[in-house]
């Protein structure tokens, strides 16, 4: 009888660890996760260097019509230009009273949450 409680308090235990711990799906996918936030950044990155590049030329920052537009001309291969995120969404492209923000939804799509991934740029 002694033998058959250690037995099943053991079986317990094992199965609340088995709860607790992380899907094999969640930690396979953890690396592609971070990659693919890693990609989005350095878009967001390439997309400032453009438009700063354009208020040079001319004199302003681009609205999001001529955002659009800026993306095409300036990136040689359409399928290179980074007109979606990782996750299949558009960019955001904001004018500021002194500089501008290019935002991505992040993983779960939704504006203005937590997971968004924002690049501010002010004018010195």
């Amino acid at each position: 009888m002694n033998r058959l409680i250690k037995f099943t308090i053991a079986v317990a235990i094992i199965l609340r660890l088995i709860g607790m711990a992380p899907a094999a799906r969640d930690v396979a996918m953890s690396p592609i996760r971070m990659a693919e936030g890693v990609v989005a950044g350095v878009e967001l990155y390439n997309l400032r260097k453009v438009i700063v590049m354009e208020k040079s030329a001319t004199g302003r920052y681009p609205d999001r019509a001529e955002f659009s537009r800026l993306i095409q001309r300036c990136f040689r291969s359409r399928l290179k230009a980074p007109r979606l995120d990782s996750w299949g969404q558009p960019y955001q492209y904001r004018r500021l009273a002194r500089g501008f923000e290019l935002r991505s939804t992040g993983p779960n799509r939704t504006p203005g949450s937590a997971d968004d991934i924002v690049m501010t740029w002010r004018d010195p």
